[in-house]
């Protein structure tokens, strides 16, 4: 304690106790300055205090003393502003104003919105990296060996999740081949933009890069797709081409899987619109931290369980370089409202995201529904639940000019004529799924002369 104080006992630091200048009491004291404070008196417990007349001998503590007669509220005696440290250390036998509840010598920079906890930026480092490290070892979601794509698009969310499994593969030696995968889906003023995010990012973490744009795979930009759709659904079409354009990139690469930066309350808006829309197949699915295990190319989640307020947190307190602009095109999208709703909810129960995620994942399907059957779609033998698979359908529509009939009902799709096309392109074929770019553009091609205007 400080000089001519009293007291004794054991500190939370291990360091003898003792009383501030001037006071008494008894208990432990504290380098944090646990008990300490200028204006009230204390005690018991707590440790001496200085010497304000009401509360100056031991007992029952100040006005802000807490139930062992300590203070609530962990301050320093004075403004200690001038003898800081760098990182938020303060002078030795100097006590810390709002210390970090882990390490207690230094000052905490956040509150934690999943916990409430108050900690420094060293210790939410350590706590984040060890929270995702836990999750890919608990859910065993890599193996030694395995080459992973890392889904990159420039934003917060891949930029982190680029940084920290770099980070964790070296530190805890995973034996991964990683490499990032970005998609070019042809929107001016932004997609360029983050790519040149992406691209310094390669330099960083020193990983290979692999592009793919629409306007390779399947024709279109989403320029020309918004020009013909409007902004109404031109999300579902992005959606829909970007998943296939991702395992395409990744099958270029010959990736065994692919981790993608979907955190807790992506997750939990997923879960919120898959129930408003009755999306039973896709709600039993949603949750689950690696999906695709039964296709080709498996897909995981290894932010499942982080909050978006710490990613961004994380992202700003270690400087990362990261694109922040949302997409021109998605102020309209559906999961927008959503994103609001949940966002409302956690406002008023930060625990809410995560409540979501745990019912979602205790939900089971009764076994009288209809699911659907996965098999190979007939065009591109990519993953589909009908004769073709959602992209083929969508590319069809804007190839014959009709993009609104490709997001209608399967009767509808259905009266189309599949010999001809009038007043839309000629289809492009695109190549079938895990073909590389010069044998796809022959097969597709090939399949293209033989079967009319059908895709490869």
């Amino acid at each position: 304690g400080a000089p001519a104080g009293s007291g004794g006992g054991a500190s939370c630091c291990g360091e003898a106790g003792g009383g501030a200048r001037d006071g008494c009491g008894g208990g432990g004291g504290c380098r944090t300055g646990a008990g300490v404070s200028r204006e009230t008196g204390g005690g018991g417990a707590g440790g001496g205090m200085p010497t304000a007349p009401a509360a100056a001998s031991g007992g029952a503590g100040g006005p802000l003393a807490g139930p062992d007669g300590g203070s609530r509220d962990v301050t320093a005696s004075v403004d200690d502003t001038s003898r800081r440290r760098p990182g938020g250390e303060v002078a030795a036998g100097r006590p810390v104003r709002n210390p970090c509840v882990r390490c207690c010598s230094r000052r905490a920079a956040l509150r934690r919105p999943k916990t409430g906890a108050k900690v420094c930026k060293e210790c939410f480092f350590g706590l984040f990296e060890a929270e995702v490290h836990e999750t890919i070892v608990r859910e065993g979601l890599f193996r030694r060996g395995d080459r992973v794509a890392i889904a990159a698009s420039g934003g917060k969310d891949s930029t982190v999740l680029a940084h920290v499994m770099t980070l964790l593969n070296k530190r805890h030696d995973y034996g991964l081949d990683l490499f990032l995968l970005s998609v070019d889906e042809g929107i001016t003023g932004y997609r360029d933009d983050s790519l040149e995010t992406v691209k310094r990012n390669k330099q960083q973490y020193g990983v290979p890069l692999e592009i793919v744009s629409y306007a390779e795979l399947y024709g279109w930009t989403m320029d020309d797709i918004v020009k013909e759709i409007g902004l109404r659904n031109n999300c579902t079409f992005c959606g829909v081409f970007r998943r296939q354009a991702l395992d395409r990139g990744a099958w270029r690469r010959r990736a065994d899987k692919m981790c993608t930066g979907h955190n807790a309350d992506d997750i939990a808006e997923t879960v919120l619109m898959n129930i408003l829309r009755g999306d039973v197949a896709r709600l039993a699915r949603c949750v689950s931290i690696t999906t695709g295990s039964e296709g080709k190319l498996p897909r995981c989640k290894p932010f499942k369980y982080c909050y978006e307020k710490e990613i961004v947190m994380y992202a700003h307190f270690k400087r990362l370089d990261y694109f922040s602009t949302e997409c021109i095109y998605s102020p309209n999208a559906y999961r927008g409202y959503a994103r609001t709703f949940l966002k409302d909810l956690e406002a008023i129960r930060p625990s809410a995201i995560l409540d979501i995620l745990h019912a979602a994942e205790g939900m089971h399907i009764a076994e009288a529904t209809r699911m659907p059957t996965q098999r190979e779609c007939e065009r591109c033998g990519y993953i589909a639940s009908n004769r073709l698979c959602k992209a083929c359908v969508l590319l069809e529509g804007l190839n014959r000019g009709q993009p609104r009939v490709a997001l209608g009902s399967d009767r509808r799709r259905a009266a189309w004529s599949e010999a001809d096309a009038p007043g839309g392109r000629v289809p492009r074929p695109h190549a079938p799924i895990g073909v590389t770019a010069g044998e796809g553009a022959a097969a597709a091609t090939a399949a293209a002369d033989t079967a009319g205007q059908r895709f490869a």
